[in-house]
């Protein structure tokens, strides 16, 4: 049995974007086939690629072909991943899930940077000149 790893971060955030369980789980199961992936030579341009049929995708998610097919294009409308359709079969370029920066300006509900958010972008100013 194989271990899929998922990010703590991306299971925190996944409802900020609007993606569900069922996203986080199929992701996760596209981003362990990359290394698989990059070991085969399936790499272009564009970078890794997954290859992975949406029946086999389903299987071992769980999930019906139907579901599994709108999971990924919510995935990619959430820009987690690009579906290049080719003759035979749909290249998966899988992204890698960045956490939102907590070093962002924060709005107060006034519309003014909050006091910490302003201190900490006049920091980051400060440090990039």
């Amino acid at each position: 049995m194989k271990k899929i790893i998922v990010e703590k971060t991306f299971l925190e955030h996944s409802s900020t974007f609007g993606l569900t369980a069922s996203h986080v789980w199929v992701y996760s199961l596209l981003r362990a086939r990359v290394p698989l992936s990059i070991r085969s030579g399936w790499v272009d341009q564009r970078g890794a690629y997954v290859i992975y049929p949406v029946d086999k995708l389903a299987e071992a998610s769980g999930f019906s072909a139907r579901k599994v097919h709108k999971l990924l294009h919510d995935l990619a409308a959430a820009k987690l991943l690009t579906i290049a359709p080719t003759r035979t079969a749909s290249r998966l370029y899988i992204k890698q899930w960045r956490a939102p920066s907590s070093v962002e300006p924060v709005e107060s509900p006034r519309g003014r940077l909050s006091c910490s958010a302003r201190n900490q972008s006049q920091g980051l100013r400060r440090r990039v000149r």
